[in-house]
């Protein structure tokens, strides 16, 4: 049976993750729509130009948004739109109090935000929404200076062939419990410049595409590398 997605502006998701009256708040099968009319706090990059990769994660809105909910999300979908050639979309400058989950949402951007209970990003469970977003971007999960605490995990290990960019850089993380970054056949892993300190961290790959694990630094009591790309 066809999933039917509801829309919602960037802008209208968080509305409503305030207005929930529960201390969790749930959404599934959604897209997030970038709405160029309201949803300026989630614009990034250099509207004067880019000159280089990186501009891109350079949030234009100095506002700070503090999510006092733990959040779980399935199969929501986030699109980062086209507003110009040197801007796009995405979730920049937020402090999230509790723990954030994301199952089976295979785009999404953080710049600069804060984890105070974690960071759980699952891509193994069905269905899966699309190969590539209807912007043309590939599918990717790309986290930028942020600082995540108590518990990191991403798993993709079952990905069954569909191709994901993971690009975490210059990231902050300080591991209560173990963590656990875990990637597929054909996925691009690109981990660099990050900071991990605290308990167990272990990174596995089965990549086959590019793979970029450098300039990291691992202050954790026991850190596992399980790299078995070709």
């Amino acid at each position: 049976e066809e999933i039917k997605y509801i829309e919602y502006s960037y802008t209208q998701l968080f509305d409503m993750i305030e207005a929930e009256e529960d201390t969790i708040f749930q959404l599934k099968n959604a897209k997030i729509i970038p709405d160029v009319k309201t949803d300026g706090d989630f614009l990034m990059g250099d509207s004067t130009g880019i000159k280089s990769f990186f501009d891109f994660f350079k949030p234009i809105s100095s506002h700070t948004k503090i999510i006092h909910k733990e959040l779980l999300l399935e199969n929501v979908f986030f699109g980062a739109g086209v507003y110009n050639s040197n801007t796009f979309y995405g979730l920049p400058r937020i402090i999230f109090e509790e723990k954030v989950t994301f199952r089976n949402c295979p785009q999404i951007v953080f710049v600069d935000s804060k984890f105070k209970k974690g960071l759980i990003i699952n891509l193994n469970s069905k269905p899966y929404y699309n190969q590539t977003g209807e912007d043309g971007y590939l599918l990717g999960i790309e986290l930028f200076r942020n600082e995540i605490q108590r518990e990191f995990h991403i798993d993709n290990s079952t990905n069954e062939g569909r191709y994901i960019r993971f690009l975490i850089h210059n990231n902050e993380v300080n591991l209560d419990s173990f963590g656990r970054l875990y990637f597929g056949n054909y996925d691009n892993f690109d981990f660099r410049g990050n900071k991990i300190e605290g308990k167990e961290i272990t990174i596995s790959s089965e990549g086959e595409e590019l793979f970029d694990l450098s300039n990291n630094t691992f202050n954790t009591a026991v850190t596992s590398l399980n790299l078995n790309n070709k």
